[in-house]
């Protein structure tokens, strides 16, 4: 599906998938626990990986893990093969360097999905995205067509899931990490004035558009 194009003007924070919480399960849903039961680590990753492009280029997003998924909390595999869904948020901001500050730039982009799905948020704040589940992994791949020009970033947010189907209080957060090699998070720094923080670091990729 693809995006629809939205303008926004305000700073972008990184903003989670809400789930709404069930009231009973049967055996094609779940009813989560209020606090997620699981805790799972995934990544992500922008391809072609440079610092900037020019405009009408296209930055492909992937991500991709396994069903089976190691839980440190509970110190064992969990099979997550027949959850009910997981999905997350990706938003697009571009740096206002003479302001030092970020504007949402929906509108500076096309996006589209080429495995999983890729729907605007009710909120117009950026898009939300699931994984296609396969039988030995979950994955997803939005093509993302730039527009115009500007210094920007991506911003990734941790996925979320309601649960595995016919079983309460199976919920998960998934931590999630752009391990793109190089992030060039220098750019961030020079626009915005600042270093970004611990939470907001993992998850981003900056650019230049020319």
């Amino acid at each position: 599906m693809v995006t629809k194009i939205v303008r926004i003007k305000k700073v972008l924070p990184i903003l989670a998938i809400p789930f709404l919480l069930g009231v009973k399960c049967n055996k094609d849903d779940t009813s989560p626990c209020r606090n997620a039961t699981y805790g799972f680590s995934v990544s992500g990753i922008f391809s072609p990986q440079r610092e900037n492009y020019a405009v009408g280029d296209t930055i492909y997003y992937y991500s991709s893990f396994p069903v089976k998924l190691w839980d440190p909390t509970f110190n064992r595999e969990i099979d997550y093969s027949n959850s009910v869904g997981i999905g997350g948020t990706f938003n697009f901001a571009k740096i206002d360097s003479a302001n030092r500050k970020s504007n949402y730039s929906l509108q500076d982009f096309f996006a589209k999905s080429i495995v999983g799905g890729v729907i605007p948020r009710n909120d117009s704040t950026g898009i939300s995205y699931d994984y296609q589940a396969g039988v030995d992994s979950f994955k997803v791949t939005i093509a993302i067509k730039l527009l115009s020009k500007g210094l920007y970033y991506f911003a990734v947010t941790d996925l979320s899931s309601r649960g595995i189907r016919g079983q309460n209080c199976t919920n998960a957060g998934f931590t999630m990490s752009i391990v793109n090699s190089n992030k060039n998070l220098h750019l961030f720094e020079n626009g915005m004035g600042r270093t970004p923080d611990a939470l907001l670091s993992p998850n981003i990729f900056c650019f230049r558009v020319r």
